[in-house]
């Protein structure tokens, strides 16, 4: 007898939607539990320093002043600014408060796994190992610990995975836009941490040995990325 197995194939990709939507579900509550039982500690405190907020509830400078203060402490720390912009604008809607600071790299984690599961399913074109995939990302204490923090990481993870995701559709016959989504994702990557030119550096080798993409439209979408 031939044995059946469960198939998120044809008419059963539904089932496929609803475990992804159930990962989605369990790591929002895991993100979001006890989000300001820690006290901030000094990073998370250098986050509102680079905007001109040196005590909580303090109100947030206009936008303005927001991003004078970003781009000119961006000059005495060791991180690019984009971050730091989108925080102050975050705050200035949510108040400067611990619980909407950690509210920000919470959503933007979560945010992050749908495209995690595009990326892992484009590269294993199976749905129940993306869905594995995502299992392990939603449920990762380390990812749940930084996404709980008021700092860039969760940002530079999810400009990663866009960076990859298009970077695979193009070694898969992507059209244009997958070539514009990896240069504006990268470039937004690099405006976010430094150490994201590492991806870029590993990019390049695997393109260089296994690369599937022209010559000319790469180097183009690296001069740009070079560019910005």
């Amino acid at each position: 007898m031939k044995r059946e197995t469960w198939s998120f194939e044809g008419g059963s990709r539904w089932r496929g939607g609803l475990a992804l939507a159930v990962v989605l579900l369990l790591g929002a509550l895991l993100r979001f539990h006890a989000l300001t039982q820690k006290s901030l500690w000094e990073d998370e405190i250098f986050s509102f320093n680079a905007l001109g907020i040196y005590r909580l509830g303090q109100p947030v400078a206009p936008p303005a002043s927001l991003a004078y203060n970003a781009i000119a402490y961006y000059h005495d720390d060791n991180h690019p600014p984009f971050f730091f912009l989108l925080f102050g604008i975050w705050l200035k809607l949510f108040g400067a408060s611990a619980l909407a600071a950690r509210s920000l790299p919470a959503l933007i984690n979560l945010a992050t796994l749908p495209f995690f599961y595009l990326l892992a399913r484009r590269i294993f074109k199976e749905t129940l190992t993306a869905l594995a995939a995502c299992f392990i990302f939603g449920f990762s204490a380390y990812l749940v610990g930084y996404s709980q923090e008021a700092r860039m990481y969760p940002l530079v993870l999810l400009f990663s995975v866009l960076s990859m995701l298009f970077f695979v559709a193009m070694e898969q016959g992507g059209d244009w836009r997958s070539h514009v989504g990896f240069i504006l994702a990268s470039v937004l990557g690099l405006y976010t941490h430094y150490y994201f030119a590492f991806l870029i550096c590993f990019q390049i080798v695997y393109w260089f040995f296994y690369g599937g993409v022209r010559f000319r439209a790469f180097f183009l979408d690296l001069c740009a990325i070079g560019l910005g």
